[in-house]
């Protein structure tokens, strides 16, 4: 197994209690995404099913 390269610092660090917003809303925004594209795939399956 080949090691992960070390994640780069860009910019100041930020502490958790201000990220924690930002990084909820990014995964609340990225699960709507999914879910709409889940609903998408069967909607398409739907119609092509006989």
């Amino acid at each position: 197994m080949i090691p992960a390269p070390k994640l780069a610092v860009i910019g100041k660090p930020v502490a958790a209690r201000a990220a924690l917003p930002v990084v909820t809303s990014n995964y609340e925004s990225c699960k709507v995404t999914s879910d709409r594209l889940t609903d998408l795939q069967e909607w398409v399956r739907g119609q092509r099913a006989p």
